[in-house]
């Protein structure tokens, strides 16, 4: 019950920032009647009253046991879990704040060595190889074969100012 209301809550907040973003989206003379905005708009909108239903599901039984003296009985194992997907979280952060500035791929990589590492994986060789590669399954996934851009970071600066 207690992690649905505060996961609730939490993607009740992401799909405000989502909806934000959506209606910032830029259009073009291209825009159809829809726009660039419908879908993500409705996405979010989806996924605020979903939200909004989980928090509610969560909030009934609480109050017909009594109150909300549930939520000071957080069992430590529950808070240890919460804390770890806390930390996962700020990997994602991390990732969006330097994708930019190293790019797609090293980003990818430096996720996928700090993750295992977060999760308790031994430090071996296999390491750098599963990363290396699975960045290379990525990159190749989204910019060679569905065509979506993705930050090329200071490496393409780099590389290019070595070839001429």
């Amino acid at each position: 019950m207690q992690k649905d209301l505060y996961a609730g809550a939490g993607m009740l907040a992401f799909s405000v920032l989502f909806y934000y973003g959506a209606a910032n989206l830029g259009t073009s003379f291209m825009t159809d009647p829809v726009g660039p905005d419908g879908l993500p708009k409705s996405l979010a909108l989806v996924l605020g009253l979903l939200s909004a239903l989980l928090i509610l599901k969560s909030l009934v039984p609480m109050v017909t046991r009594g109150g909300f003296e549930v939520l000071k009985k957080a069992d430590p194992e529950a808070r240890r879990r919460h804390l770890l997907a806390l930390g996962m979280l700020g990997i994602g952060i991390g990732y969006v704040l330097i994708a930019e500035a190293v790019g797609y791929f090293v980003g990818i990589a430096l996720v996928i060595v700090v993750t295992a590492l977060y999760q308790g994986t031994r430090r071996t060789w296999r390491l750098p190889a599963i990363a290396v590669s699975g960045a290379a399954f990525f990159w190749f996934l989204f910019v060679e074969f569905l065509k979506i851009d993705q930050p090329p970071g200071i490496w393409s600066k780099l590389f290019a100012s070595l070839s001429t």
